[in-house]
Protein backbone atom coordinates (compact mmCIF):
# COMPACT_ATOMS: atom_id res chain seq x y z
CA UNK A 1 0.00 0.00 0.00
CA UNK A 2 2.41 2.32 -1.37
CA UNK A 3 1.55 5.85 -0.67
CA UNK A 4 4.12 8.20 -1.71
CA UNK A 5 1.78 11.16 -3.05
CA UNK A 6 -1.36 12.09 -1.86
CA UNK A 7 -3.95 10.07 -3.10
CA UNK A 8 -8.00 10.73 -3.12
CA UNK A 9 -10.15 8.18 -1.50
CA UNK A 10 -10.79 6.28 -5.35
CA UNK A 11 -7.28 5.81 -5.71
CA UNK A 12 -6.33 4.65 -2.41
CA UNK A 13 -8.85 2.28 -1.96
CA UNK A 14 -8.30 0.63 -5.78
CA UNK A 15 -4.15 0.64 -4.61
CA UNK A 16 -5.24 -1.23 -1.27
CA UNK A 17 -7.37 -3.66 -3.02
CA UNK A 18 -4.85 -4.41 -5.81
CA UNK A 19 -2.14 -4.51 -2.87
CA UNK A 20 -4.09 -7.35 -0.72
CA UNK A 21 -4.66 -9.29 -3.65
CA UNK A 22 -2.55 -8.31 -7.02
CA UNK A 23 -3.18 -12.08 -8.74
CA UNK A 24 -6.91 -11.45 -8.70
CA UNK A 25 -7.12 -8.24 -9.53
CA UNK A 26 -4.83 -8.93 -12.55
CA UNK A 27 -7.44 -11.60 -14.15
CA UNK A 28 -10.48 -9.21 -13.51
CA UNK A 29 -11.27 -5.41 -15.09
CA UNK A 30 -12.35 -2.79 -12.25
CA UNK A 31 -13.53 0.22 -13.87
CA UNK A 32 -13.60 3.26 -11.44
CA UNK A 33 -17.00 5.76 -11.86
CA UNK A 34 -16.85 6.48 -15.57
CA UNK A 35 -17.25 3.68 -17.37
CA UNK A 36 -17.30 5.47 -20.82
CA UNK A 37 -14.02 6.89 -20.56
CA UNK A 38 -12.59 3.27 -20.56
CA UNK A 39 -11.94 0.65 -23.27
CA UNK A 40 -13.57 -2.46 -21.81
CA UNK A 41 -11.44 -5.43 -22.11
CA UNK A 42 -11.99 -8.97 -22.85
CA UNK A 43 -12.38 -10.34 -18.62
CA UNK A 44 -15.09 -9.94 -16.08
CA UNK A 45 -15.85 -6.70 -15.36
CA UNK A 46 -16.10 -4.59 -12.25
CA UNK A 47 -17.99 -1.15 -12.52
CA UNK A 48 -16.79 0.18 -8.88
CA UNK A 49 -18.89 3.49 -8.46
CA UNK A 50 -17.67 6.16 -5.45
CA UNK A 51 -19.75 8.80 -7.15
CA UNK A 52 -23.47 10.05 -7.02
CA UNK A 53 -25.79 9.11 -10.17
CA UNK A 54 -25.91 13.00 -11.49
CA UNK A 55 -22.91 12.54 -12.99
CA UNK A 56 -23.13 12.89 -16.63
CA UNK A 57 -20.30 10.37 -17.03
CA UNK A 58 -22.23 7.12 -15.83
CA UNK A 59 -25.83 8.47 -17.41
CA UNK A 60 -25.30 5.52 -19.54
CA UNK A 61 -26.46 3.07 -16.23
CA UNK A 62 -29.88 4.11 -17.05
CA UNK A 63 -29.52 2.02 -20.42
CA UNK A 64 -30.31 -1.84 -18.86
CA UNK A 65 -28.04 -3.31 -22.42
CA UNK A 66 -25.54 -0.99 -21.53
CA UNK A 67 -25.57 -2.70 -17.52
CA UNK A 68 -24.74 -5.79 -19.04
CA UNK A 69 -20.97 -4.81 -19.61
CA UNK A 70 -19.93 -5.80 -16.21
CA UNK A 71 -20.45 -8.45 -13.87
CA UNK A 72 -21.41 -6.14 -10.86
CA UNK A 73 -21.81 -2.97 -10.04
CA UNK A 74 -20.17 -1.73 -6.97
CA UNK A 75 -21.21 0.56 -4.29
CA UNK A 76 -19.82 2.27 -1.70
CA UNK A 77 -22.67 2.48 0.55
CA UNK A 78 -26.30 1.21 1.07
CA UNK A 79 -27.46 5.26 0.28
CA UNK A 80 -25.86 5.47 -2.81
CA UNK A 81 -27.00 2.15 -4.06
CA UNK A 82 -30.41 3.30 -3.15
CA UNK A 83 -29.68 6.68 -4.70
CA UNK A 84 -28.72 4.93 -8.23
CA UNK A 85 -31.83 2.55 -7.96
CA UNK A 86 -34.18 5.78 -7.63
CA UNK A 87 -32.46 8.11 -10.29
CA UNK A 88 -31.05 5.63 -12.58
CA UNK A 89 -32.95 2.70 -12.19
CA UNK A 90 -30.20 -0.09 -11.57
CA UNK A 91 -31.61 -2.53 -10.36
CA UNK A 92 -30.62 -3.97 -6.42
CA UNK A 93 -29.75 -7.53 -8.34
CA UNK A 94 -27.35 -6.03 -10.21
CA UNK A 95 -25.14 -4.89 -7.40
CA UNK A 96 -23.20 -5.15 -4.79
CA UNK A 97 -22.71 -3.15 -1.56
CA UNK A 98 -18.70 -3.20 -0.75
CA UNK A 99 -18.36 -0.63 2.16
CA UNK A 100 -14.87 1.65 1.96
CA UNK A 101 -12.46 1.39 4.48
CA UNK A 102 -9.15 2.82 5.98
CA UNK A 103 -5.62 1.62 6.99
CA UNK A 104 -5.94 -0.22 10.79
CA UNK A 105 -4.50 2.30 13.31
CA UNK A 106 -4.83 1.97 17.19
CA UNK A 107 -5.61 4.99 18.84
CA UNK A 108 -3.87 6.49 21.97
CA UNK A 109 -6.73 7.81 24.04
CA UNK A 110 -7.16 10.41 26.44
CA UNK A 111 -5.36 12.73 23.78
CA UNK A 112 -3.26 15.37 25.70
CA UNK A 113 -3.68 18.83 25.26
CA UNK A 114 -1.04 21.28 23.96
CA UNK A 115 -0.55 24.28 25.68
CA UNK A 116 -4.06 23.33 27.06
CA UNK A 117 -5.70 24.19 23.33
CA UNK A 118 -8.15 21.99 21.54
CA UNK A 119 -7.50 21.00 18.17
CA UNK A 120 -9.75 21.00 15.59
CA UNK A 121 -8.83 19.50 11.88
CA UNK A 122 -10.70 19.39 8.47
CA UNK A 123 -9.33 16.97 6.02
CA UNK A 124 -11.91 16.88 3.07
CA UNK A 125 -11.54 18.96 -0.26
CA UNK A 126 -12.41 22.93 0.11
CA UNK A 127 -15.85 22.28 -2.01
CA UNK A 128 -17.04 20.23 0.71
CA UNK A 129 -17.42 22.60 3.59
CA UNK A 130 -14.45 24.61 3.86
CA UNK A 131 -16.09 28.12 3.06
CA UNK A 132 -18.35 27.46 5.49
CA UNK A 133 -16.03 26.37 8.43
CA UNK A 134 -13.52 29.22 7.84
CA UNK A 135 -16.10 31.76 8.55
CA UNK A 136 -17.35 30.28 11.92
CA UNK A 137 -13.68 29.63 12.68
CA UNK A 138 -13.11 33.63 12.22
CA UNK A 139 -16.23 34.17 14.30
CA UNK A 140 -14.90 31.93 16.87
CA UNK A 141 -11.30 33.26 16.69
CA UNK A 142 -12.85 36.96 17.29
CA UNK A 143 -14.31 35.53 21.03
CA UNK A 144 -11.31 33.16 22.27
CA UNK A 145 -8.40 31.74 20.93
CA UNK A 146 -8.13 28.49 23.29
CA UNK A 147 -8.27 26.45 20.05
CA UNK A 148 -6.42 25.58 16.98
CA UNK A 149 -7.60 24.99 13.64
CA UNK A 150 -5.74 22.44 11.06
CA UNK A 151 -6.75 22.26 7.92
CA UNK A 152 -5.67 20.01 5.24
CA UNK A 153 -7.43 20.91 2.33
CA UNK A 154 -6.63 22.26 -1.55
CA UNK A 155 -7.45 20.55 -5.44
CA UNK A 156 -3.73 19.24 -5.12
CA UNK A 157 -4.92 16.16 -4.20
CA UNK A 158 -6.83 15.27 -7.42
CA UNK A 159 -4.12 16.42 -9.99
CA UNK A 160 -6.16 19.55 -10.06
CA UNK A 161 -4.73 22.79 -8.79
CA UNK A 162 -5.53 24.91 -11.35
CA UNK A 163 -8.86 24.86 -9.88
CA UNK A 164 -7.82 26.10 -5.99
CA UNK A 165 -8.01 29.89 -7.84
CA UNK A 166 -11.38 29.70 -7.07
CA UNK A 167 -10.61 29.13 -3.27
CA UNK A 168 -7.86 31.14 -2.97
CA UNK A 169 -10.34 33.87 -0.79
CA UNK A 170 -11.42 30.69 1.79
CA UNK A 171 -7.58 30.02 1.68
CA UNK A 172 -6.53 33.67 2.62
CA UNK A 173 -9.64 33.83 5.63
CA UNK A 174 -7.96 30.16 6.97
CA UNK A 175 -4.29 32.46 6.97
CA UNK A 176 -5.29 35.45 8.16
CA UNK A 177 -7.13 33.46 11.60
CA UNK A 178 -4.82 33.52 14.44
CA UNK A 179 -6.04 29.92 15.64
CA UNK A 180 -5.51 28.14 12.15
CA UNK A 181 -2.74 26.74 10.18
CA UNK A 182 -3.37 25.83 6.85
CA UNK A 183 -1.17 22.70 5.56
CA UNK A 184 -2.39 22.59 1.52
CA UNK A 185 -2.51 18.95 0.47
CA UNK A 186 -0.06 16.41 2.18
CA UNK A 187 0.80 13.43 2.07
CA UNK A 188 -2.21 10.63 3.23
CA UNK A 189 0.54 9.41 6.25
CA UNK A 190 1.17 12.40 7.32
CA UNK A 191 -2.72 13.71 7.55
CA UNK A 192 -2.95 10.54 9.27
CA UNK A 193 -0.58 11.44 11.89
CA UNK A 194 -2.03 14.57 12.65
CA UNK A 195 -5.79 12.95 13.03
CA UNK A 196 -3.88 10.91 15.80
CA UNK A 197 -2.87 14.37 17.86
CA UNK A 198 -6.16 15.86 16.86
CA UNK A 199 -9.15 16.01 19.38
CA UNK A 200 -12.23 17.19 16.96
CA UNK A 201 -12.74 16.51 13.06
CA UNK A 202 -15.15 19.36 11.74
CA UNK A 203 -16.65 18.55 8.75
CA UNK A 204 -19.97 21.15 7.88
CA UNK A 205 -20.30 18.91 5.11
CA UNK A 206 -21.89 20.66 1.73
CA UNK A 207 -21.08 17.37 -0.37
CA UNK A 208 -23.50 14.66 -0.77
CA UNK A 209 -21.21 12.20 0.34
CA UNK A 210 -21.57 8.53 -0.90
CA UNK A 211 -19.42 7.05 1.75
CA UNK A 212 -16.61 9.16 3.81
CA UNK A 213 -12.92 7.83 4.26
CA UNK A 214 -11.86 11.43 6.01
CA UNK A 215 -14.33 10.67 9.01
CA UNK A 216 -13.59 7.13 9.00
CA UNK A 217 -9.85 7.87 9.30
CA UNK A 218 -10.68 10.15 12.13
CA UNK A 219 -12.88 8.23 14.07
CA UNK A 220 -10.75 5.55 14.30
CA UNK A 221 -8.43 7.89 15.30
CA UNK A 222 -10.20 8.68 17.97
CA UNK A 223 -11.20 12.07 16.93
CA UNK A 224 -14.82 13.72 18.38
CA UNK A 225 -16.21 14.49 14.93
CA UNK A 226 -19.12 17.43 13.96
CA UNK A 227 -20.46 17.14 10.62
CA UNK A 228 -23.38 17.06 8.66
CA UNK A 229 -26.39 14.79 8.20
CA UNK A 230 -26.16 15.14 4.95
CA UNK A 231 -25.98 12.36 1.82
CA UNK A 232 -24.27 9.10 3.22
CA UNK A 233 -23.01 10.75 6.39
CA UNK A 234 -25.61 9.06 8.59
CA UNK A 235 -24.48 5.59 7.72
CA UNK A 236 -20.89 6.11 7.90
CA UNK A 237 -20.93 7.77 10.91
CA UNK A 238 -23.84 5.76 12.84
CA UNK A 239 -24.13 7.56 15.91
CA UNK A 240 -20.99 8.72 17.52
CA UNK A 241 -20.79 11.92 15.40
CA UNK A 242 -22.28 14.87 16.82
CA UNK A 243 -24.36 15.35 13.71
CA UNK A 244 -26.55 18.92 12.86
CA UNK A 245 -29.09 19.36 10.38
CA UNK A 246 -27.74 20.44 6.93
CA UNK A 247 -29.75 23.71 5.48
CA UNK A 248 -28.96 24.91 1.82
CA UNK A 249 -28.38 28.52 3.77
CA UNK A 250 -24.94 29.19 4.48
CA UNK A 251 -25.68 31.42 7.18
CA UNK A 252 -27.49 28.67 9.21
CA UNK A 253 -24.68 26.34 8.56
CA UNK A 254 -22.00 28.82 9.72
CA UNK A 255 -24.31 28.94 12.86
CA UNK A 256 -24.79 25.66 13.55
CA UNK A 257 -21.06 24.59 13.24
CA UNK A 258 -19.92 27.72 15.24
CA UNK A 259 -21.82 26.65 17.83
CA UNK A 260 -20.90 22.98 17.92
CA UNK A 261 -17.04 24.63 18.10
CA UNK A 262 -18.05 26.16 20.93
CA UNK A 263 -20.04 22.86 22.35
CA UNK A 264 -16.81 21.02 21.66
CA UNK A 265 -14.33 23.68 23.58
CA UNK A 266 -16.95 22.80 26.72
CA UNK A 267 -17.89 19.54 27.00
CA UNK A 268 -15.02 17.78 25.42
CA UNK A 269 -12.83 16.73 28.56
CA UNK A 270 -16.53 15.28 30.34
CA UNK A 271 -16.25 11.63 31.28
CA UNK A 272 -19.09 10.74 28.75
CA UNK A 273 -17.44 11.80 25.89
CA UNK A 274 -14.05 10.48 26.47
CA UNK A 275 -15.44 7.06 27.75
CA UNK A 276 -17.45 7.29 23.93
CA UNK A 277 -14.72 8.37 21.92
CA UNK A 278 -12.48 4.86 23.31
CA UNK A 279 -15.28 2.79 22.26
CA UNK A 280 -15.84 4.71 18.97
CA UNK A 281 -12.25 4.23 18.30
CA UNK A 282 -12.66 0.36 18.58
CA UNK A 283 -16.05 0.50 17.04
CA UNK A 284 -13.76 1.93 13.23
CA UNK A 285 -10.89 -0.66 13.68
CA UNK A 286 -13.57 -3.68 14.16
CA UNK A 287 -15.85 -2.20 11.39
CA UNK A 288 -13.78 0.00 8.69
CA UNK A 289 -10.60 -0.93 8.69
CA UNK A 290 -9.70 -2.18 5.26
CA UNK A 291 -7.93 -4.94 6.69
CA UNK A 292 -12.02 -6.23 7.20
CA UNK A 293 -12.54 -5.93 3.49
CA UNK A 294 -10.23 -7.91 2.20
CA UNK A 295 -12.02 -11.45 2.40
CA UNK A 296 -15.00 -9.98 1.10
CA UNK A 297 -13.25 -8.65 -1.88
CA UNK A 298 -11.76 -12.27 -2.15
CA UNK A 299 -14.82 -13.83 -2.41
CA UNK A 300 -16.27 -11.27 -5.36
CA UNK A 301 -13.14 -11.20 -7.48
CA UNK A 302 -12.80 -15.29 -7.25
CA UNK A 303 -16.94 -15.34 -8.03
CA UNK A 304 -16.73 -13.31 -11.23
CA UNK A 305 -13.50 -14.75 -12.41
CA UNK A 306 -15.40 -17.95 -12.35
CA UNK A 307 -17.97 -16.58 -14.45
CA UNK A 308 -16.33 -15.23 -17.14
CA UNK A 309 -16.38 -11.84 -19.29
CA UNK A 310 -20.09 -10.86 -19.39
CA UNK A 311 -22.12 -11.37 -21.99
CA UNK A 312 -23.83 -8.50 -23.32
CA UNK A 313 -27.09 -8.27 -24.62
CA UNK A 314 -29.31 -6.41 -26.08
CA UNK A 315 -32.45 -6.03 -23.03
CA UNK A 316 -35.62 -4.11 -24.13
CA UNK A 317 -38.56 -2.89 -21.15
Amino acid sequence: MSETRPMGGTELLYSYVQSALPDLVDQVQIVLSRPEQVTLEDKPRLLWLHDLPQDPAIQALRDPSYRTKFNRIIFVSHWQQQQFQQYLGVPYSQGIVMKNGVPYRRAVLPKPKTDNKLRFIYTSTPHRGLGILAVAADKLAQERQDWELHVYSSMHIYGRGSEDAKFEPIYDLLRKNPCVVYHGTQSNPTVREALDSAHVFIYPSVYPETSCMAVQEAMMSGCLAITTNYGALPETCGEWAWMFQFDERPEVMIERTYHNMVNALTHYDNEYVQTTLQVQSVYYQQFYAFETRIDPWKKLLTQVITEGAPQEKLVFG
